[in-house]
């Protein structure tokens, strides 16, 4: 979708959206001035998030790639976006019989190469070796996924990342934008709550919105409710409904047997997907699949699918309550919904629900955060990112532990806070501080249950001078990035003298260096390329 003029461009804007299902790659167009999808080898602007492994040295991403599930599902990759920032492995058996296990760092890392090798079809190598990139990510991903994104960047050999965005900050950036079709971008004067639902995640973001200007007010998200989760549960109705044959009944099945039941599952799974989508516009929906090799008429009414959902519908419905509640008395004047999920009509009900003062939008399902992360790219200075709270436990007087947030949900990155602690004994060696990272805007969160309701991402331990007096002070920086990666550092104040401070997530711990895990698929990358 790129012009002449575009390409002519000294230096690519670039923005790539890696979605749970689909990639897409949005290019700024500086002559037209505006934000432009880049067209796919597999036609159209956007490709599966699917990697199917031919041979041992041969890959092939995309569209085709998920076809293959049907054929040879012990060769295909797919949905493992999820897993980045945790130490989860994905079998893959290239071969056919012995499978290898591959990081999902590995998996976004030949994603990434193939959108890039997408890029260079359109524009050359030259052009993107000297491209700025930047790399969406959920709102709801915290800073070990975040460092799990750039290695993967890193291993698919990106020039550099200049920055990751949050996707519904890019989603709102992308709306704004489209309002000067309609009305003068300075006249923009709304308090907007973007609601970006995904195949897996679910992001909220409040800002308000004067002209180009985001002022953010509150984000959160749900890492485990998207549009999947509907299509799922979907999927178990209508295998009740046609007698799919028991996890017992399975066992009994022959090799042959097996493989055909599964390809006719995947195969269910596609059709259950198509009449979701359906029963969003209608009331009824038939579809004809294929079970123990026999065509089979499946049918679907809108009532149907409202009774499997009901418990997705109240998740979702909690969700919205509690941002509602944390908004306090901001009202909201406009609810954008984006992304493939907030396509359902449960979506829209309940935003309705929640917020029946508010006009509620649709906005550019599919490429509304692409678009919004080239438009980001292209003037980075005029949209500050966000990131999550990052605290500390710390103990009161009363001797009960409360988690102090140094960094605000709220915060612009890049941001860095102070706290001040003191040594409790002479010639103290070390303090050892536990960090966690949270949603919540408040300063001070109490324990419920004996737990806070944050993550706990590891231990910081301060080597300390030999030779500090009781209650010497301590000066302890919380750095976020522009990349919203969390970075600690001490300082003796008196002196000047730097602390050694050592903070390493205890999920990041088992991680191998990108350079290891790119030797591993070095060959898989270069068959990206022919």
């Amino acid at each position: 979708m790129g012009t002449e003029d575009a390409k002519k461009t000294s230096r690519l804007k670039l923005a790539i959206d890696i979605g749970h299902e689909n990639v897409v790659v949005a290019v700024y167009n500086q002559s037209a001035e505006r934000a432009e999808c880049i067209a796919t080898r597999d036609g159209g602007y956007q490709f599966s998030s699917s990697v199917y492994f031919e041979s041992n040295e041969h890959c092939i991403v995309g569209d085709v790639a998920k076809s293959q599930i049907n054929i040879e599902p012990e060769k295909v990759a797919q949905h493992y976006k999820k897993e980045l920032g945790t130490t989860k492995t994905i079998p893959i058996a290239a071969d056919g019989q012995t499978p290898k296990l591959y990081t999902p760092e590995q998996l976004t890392a030949l994603t990434i190469k193939e959108a890039m090798v997408n890029v260079e079809r359109e524009y050359g190598k030259e052009a993107v070796k000297n491209a700025e990139i930047t790399v969406m990510v959920p709102a709801a991903f915290g800073t070990t996924r975040r460092e799990a994104v750039c290695r993967a960047a890193e291993i698919a050999g990106l020039p550099r990342i200049e920055r990751l965005f949050d996707e519904p900050m890019a989603g709102l950036t992308s709306y704004i934008e489209s309002l000067k079709g309609e009305t003068k971008a300075e006249k923009v004067d709304e308090t907007v709550l973007l609601v970006d639902i995904g195949s897996s995640t679910s992001d909220y973001f409040a800002a308000e919105c004067k002209g180009n200007r985001i002022r953010p007010i509150l984000k959160d998200g749900d890492l485990n409710l998207g549009g999947e989760d509907f299509t799922n549960a979907l999927t178990e109705h209508c295998k009740k409904k046609l007698n799919w044959p028991s996890e017992a009944e399975q066992q009994k099945l022959d090799q042959a047997q097996k493989r055909r039941l599964k390809q006719e599952e995947t195969m269910l799974t596609a059709a259950v997907e198509t009449s979701k989508k359906r029963l969003s516009r209608q009331e009824r929906d038939q579809a004809v699949i294929t079970l123990n090799g026999k065509p089979v008429l499946m049918e679907n009414t809108r009532e149907e699918l409202d009774a499997c959902t009901q418990h997705l519908k109240k998740r979702q419905e909690r969700n919205l309550k509690k941002v509602k509640e944390n908004l306090g008395n901001t009202r909201i004047d406009v609810v954008v919904l984006t992304g493939g999920g907030s396509c359902m009509v449960q979506t829209k009900e309940t935003v309705k629900k929640i917020f029946p003062e508010a006009v509620v939008k649709e906005h550019d399902h599919l490429y509304a955060v692409a678009k919004g992360g080239a438009l980001y790219a292209n003037a980075p200075d005029q949209f500050k990112m966000i990131g999550k709270s990052y605290g500390l436990r710390v103990k009161t007087q009363s001797g009960k532990y409360k988690l102090n947030n140094i960094i605000a949900a709220i915060d612009s990155c890049p941001v860095e806070k102070t706290k001040v602690y003191e040594t409790e004994a002479d010639c103290q060696e070390s303090v050892r501080l536990k960090v966690y990272e949270s949603s919540s805007v408040i300063t001070y969160m109490d324990e419920i249950d004996g737990r806070f309701e944050a993550e706990f991402l590891g231990d910081c331990r301060l080597l300390l001078p030999p030779d500090l007096k009781k209650g010497s002070s301590i000066e302890v920086k919380f750095r976020l990035d522009k990349n919203g990666v969390l970075k600690v550092h001490g300082q003796e104040p008196a002196s000047g003298r730097s602390i050694h401070a050592v903070f390493r997530s205890e999920k990041a711990i088992s991680y191998r260096p990108a350079e290891e895990q790119k030797e591993e698929i070095k060959t898989y990358l270069k068959s990206l390329e022919e």
